[in-house]
């Protein structure tokens, strides 16, 4: 039979071959038969352009390989295909079948086309390309033949049919040769398992029997007549044998299983009885057989065996002998001794367990372990238990409750059985005494322990300089372990500067307080404090030192001189911002009475006269004046906090000018406004005070020339990145940053930076206060801020604040072109100063106003109480003798309950304010104001909603 799946195996290719020969002579076409992987079988006529170049050139023969692969895949049984190659010659093809498999192929080509153009430029290329020799190649193109369309069509159709002649005959005979071979094995493997079961039968030494039920005939083996001591011919083949040599009283036993078996009651038989041995003694036999059905006949038949286990038996009398000796033993122990099963039940307990637990015998064969262990202190039964069955013992302690309630220490060692159903030896030994003599001991050894390391520093005991004992503080401090310790030098633990001072104080017994420096196991040299005392230890006499380590110590001395120092600097600073605030304030009134008397004599001058020129200038000064007292007093926070709603953008373009004055002509300062800014909620002052601070810190930043870029812009942070990114907030906010190209941080410089009077700077350039402000800023209101640096690569603190989302607050301030700034409404003005109540007076009359006058809060309550008519406003200062402003106010309002208030001043205490910040409502205006501000901010209180 063909056993293999290529083609050769497959059908006869010599013959094959003849014909395919037989066919080139006739037609003298090129015929070849391959296999499906492009393999030739035989091939006759071939062309030399073919077999001699490009058979041979390795990419000519891969041109070759895929024509032929290509046709293998595009082509179906009892039909052919035609393909030009990479080559240039035609080959035809059509498959080679044997039943459904496709083996093959048969092809023929390697020829032109009748009529067809062929260019011979490409086969001169070709030759030139892969190295042919032209002259002998061009001569091998123009022997290739040409045939006409209907010829190839013709000898195609032959070889078509020619071929499925050849798949059906090749089928016929491999399916015959099979059927020979299929037959031929199956009588071989028959013969094979009779011998096999022949020898099988003759070389068991177990006995094995076949029992005709109904002809009563049996067989037995030769192995069940040695089991029985005689030879293979000595005992006949009959049923009887059985009976006469089964001992009496278990032969009816057996006859009696036998029956069920018959019956149908049973499944099997299986059973054990003793047999007669040919030298007179009994065998131990253990008989399993079966019924079952002959094919041949139909007859019941019990096919089984016996099995000599007198062996088996003998050892199982000798094992239970043994095991009654160790019960016996087992029941006088001094240990408690359990069999249980893997559940934990109890199967087997001694008398001394009983003795030991309280419960007697039968009481604990109804129990389990849990019953016994007790409840709060047990151990995990489960899990030891899977311990034991997987490493077959364990050991552990636990402890037991008694009958009576009262608990006991058990040591508790397990082994498991080796039978078919896991079962454990279980001893128990009471370690009660023991424990508590353990106990004790560790109560004793750690009080000592606990006194030992409860100093707060480390104690040493040595001899000579030998470390015999030390505890956890001294390994503490030093960095090396409690087992590198013991047994070292201790002078190893002393700086190389100290060594000598300390060796001396060793050597003369010196007992008094001392400083040294310690070395570290890292290398780290620190200050410390040594006292030692000559102690007798074990015999001998030794000295036992403590250690103190005085770095925090050292730390807190040099941090306090450092901390005045900043106290200093703050005292200074804070008396420069009482003195600025106070200057401001007194600054404010005077700038008030010049702008407003100012700005009235220019509405009185013709705009051609000189004089209103001059006058320009001065209101334009004072307006410049006024400015830079606004900073002094925001940089003195005593500025009252008014948040407005606003664009940051336009903020910092108008600080842009004194920035540049701040950080000097070697700065260059770059504005980066970010577009379509989101509107903000903050006092405006605020944000001049952050990009002050920033400003000057990355100015001090700069050694020489450098740049500071400031920067704005939209961004919006998802719950998803804050919870990689510390420290930022979900949500929209709007970004100003503040950058310099300077000596940047470390992140140990980072992390402090925020702290008040924390600084990098030299003592007297910086008080450490301007970040910490910027920070509180930025917290108060609900901002946060990043700060990225590295050493010279400069620094970037971006300042995010949270997007301000009402709808109906107007970001413009409304102008006189908008709305009519004059009024008939009556207005009580209150002023301490004469000159500014004078011209505030002037200033609002000149816009229509009736105004009462009074420079003492006692004159307003007065005038208030005995005017007729009714009062508008309550304009007054907020720092004034007698009572502050905010208190006038309240006792105006009993008298005008629907009086509208407006404050001013020049600067305010928390008088209007919680914190510097103004209260929801409360209306204000910062001194010094113009006429045109001023007379924009009566009509916004006069005709706005709330007071």
């Amino acid at each position: 039979m063909a056993t293999k799946d290529n083609l050769g195996s497959i059908i006869n290719v010599d013959k094959l071959q003849s014909i395919m020969d037989d066919f080139h002579k006739l037609t003298g076409m090129v015929t070849a038969i391959l296999d499906m992987e492009g393999n030739v079988i035989e091939s006759t006529g071939w062309q030399d352009i073919c077999t001699k170049f490009h058979r041979v050139h390795p990419i000519t023969k891969k041109n070759c390989t895929e024509s032929d692969l290509y046709l293998v895949k595009n082509i179906k049984y009892g039909e052919y295909i035609e393909y030009q190659c990479k080559n240039g010659l035609w080959d035809v093809v059509t498959p080679l079948y044997i039943g459904n498999k496709h083996v093959g192929n048969i092809y023929t080509g390697q020829f032109f086309y009748e009529g067809d153009p062929v260019d011979e430029n490409r086969f001169i290329k070709q030759a030139e390309t892969y190295g042919f020799d032209k002259e002998l190649y061009l001569d091998a193109f123009r022997r290739i033949p040409r045939y006409n369309r209907k010829t190839i069509k013709d000898l195609m159709s032959f070889l078509v049919k020619f071929t499925s002649y050849v798949s059906n005959v090749s089928y016929s005979n491999l399916k015959l040769e099979t059927e020979i071979y299929d037959r031929k094995q199956a009588e071989d493997e028959l013969r094979k398992s009779e011998r096999r079961f022949q020898r099988a039968m003759n070389a068991s030494q177990d006995g094995i029997y076949d029992w005709d039920l109904e002809t009563k005939d049996i067989y037995y083996s030769p192995g069940w007549k040695r089991m029985l001591g005689y030879e293979p011919d000595e005992l006949p083949n009959d049923f009887s044998v059985w009976e006469k040599l089964t001992h009496p009283d278990d032969l009816k036993s057996s006859w009696n299983m036998m029956n069920e078996v018959i019956d149908g009651k049973r499944d099997r038989f299986e059973i054990e009885f003793r047999m007669e041995h040919k030298n007179g003694h009994w065998v131990d036999i253990l008989s399993r057989s079966n019924l079952y059905t002959d094919d041949l006949n139909g007859k019941i038949r019990v096919v089984g065996t016996h099995v000599d286990i007198s062996e088996i038996k003998k050892i199982e009398r000798e094992l239970r002998a043994k095991e009654e000796e160790h019960w016996a033993i087992l029941e006088t122990a001094m240990d408690g001794f359990w069999i249980v099963d893997t559940t934990g039940r109890f199967l087997e307990v001694n008398a001394t367990y009983c003795e030991m637990s309280g419960y007697s015998e039968e009481e604990l064969l109804h129990m389990d372990i849990s019953a016994v262990e007790d409840v709060e202190t047990s151990v995990d039964i489960g899990a030891h238990m899977q311990k034991v069955l997987a490493e077959g013992q364990d050991r552990f302690e636990s402890r037991h409750r008694r009958k009576d309630g009262t608990v006991f220490d058990v040591e508790v060692s397990v082994q498991k059985r080796p039978l078919d159903e896991p079962q454990c030896v279980v001893f128990i030994r009471d370690i009660t005494e023991r424990k508590c003599s353990e106990l004790d001991l560790l109560e004793s050894k750690t009080r000592f322990k606990a006194l030992h390391n409860a100093s707060f520093g480390g104690i040493v005991i040595h001899d000579q300089g030998v470390i015999l004992e030390c505890n956890q503080g001294l390994s503490e401090m030093m960095g090396y372990e409690y087992s590198e310790l013991i047994g070292m030098d201790g002078l190893l633990l002393i700086a190389e500067q100290s060594r000598e001072k300390v060796k001396n104080n060793i050597r003369t017994g010196y007992e008094k307080p001392y400083e040294a420096f310690g070395l570290r196991k890292n290398g780290e040299e620190f200050p410390m404090h040594l006292e030692a005392r000559n102690v007798p230890y074990k015999g001998k006499k030794v000295r036992t030192v403590e250690f103190r380590d005085l770095t925090e110590q050292k730390q807190a001395e040099t941090e306090k001189e450092k901390l005045q120092a900043q106290l200093s600097q703050a005292q200074k600073m804070e008396s420069v911002g009482r003195l600025a605030g106070g200057v401001a304030h007194d600054f404010n009134n005077m700038l008030n009475i010049i702008l407003g008397n100012t700005e009235m004599a220019i509405e009185d001058i013709a705009p051609d006269n000189p004089v209103h020129g001059n006058l320009g200038e001065i209101f334009s000064a004072a307006k410049r004046s006024a400015d830079i007292t606004r900073q002094l007093l925001a940089f003195s926070r005593k500025q009252t906090i008014a948040p407005k709603v606003l664009n940051i953008n336009d903020t910092i373009k108008s600080m842009l000018r004194m920035l540049r004055r701040l950080i000097g002509e070697d700065i260059d300062l770059a504005w980066l406004p970010g577009e379509n800014i989101r509107q903000v909620r903050m006092d405006p002052s605020q944000i001049d005070q952050i990009l002050a601070n920033l400003c000057v810190n990355a100015r001090d930043a700069i050694a020489d020339v450098g740049k500071i870029t400031i920067e704005t812009g939209n961004t919006t942070f998802d719950s998803a990145y804050c919870a990689t990114h510390s420290g930022f907030v979900a949500g929209d906010f709007v970004l100003m940053a503040v950058s310099d190209d300077g000596c940047g941080m470390d992140q140990e410089t980072i992390s402090n930076i925020f702290e008040p009077f924390f600084s990098t700077k030299e003592i007297g350039k910086g008080t450490g206060l301007g970040l910490a402000t910027v920070y509180g800023i930025v917290k108060q209101n609900e901002g946060f801020i990043n700060v990225y640096s590295e050493p010279d690569q400069g620094t970037t603190f971006r300042i995010y604040l949270p997007r301000y989302l009402a709808e109906n607050e107007n970001l413009k301030k409304k102008t006189s072109d908008k709305i009519n700034l004059d009024g008939t409404e009556t207005i009580l003005l209150v002023e301490d100063e004469p000159s500014i109540l004078k011209m505030t007076r002037m200033m609002l009359e000149r816009n229509g106003y009736k105004i009462l006058t009074a420079s003492t809060p006692g004159e307003a309550i007065s005038i208030a109480r005995e005017h007729p008519g009714k009062i508008h406003l309550l304009m007054t200062d907020v720092v004034m003798p007698e009572m502050n402003g905010r208190d006038l106010a309240k006792n105006i309002l009993s008298l005008h309950p629907n009086l509208k208030r407006l404050f001013m001043s020049g600067y305010t205490a928390n008088v209007i304010a919680h914190h510097g910040v103004l209260d929801e409502g409360v209306n204000f205006i910062q001194k010094p104001f113009s006429k045109q501000d001023l007379a924009i901010k009566i009509r916004e209180v006069l005709d706005g909603a709330e007071s």
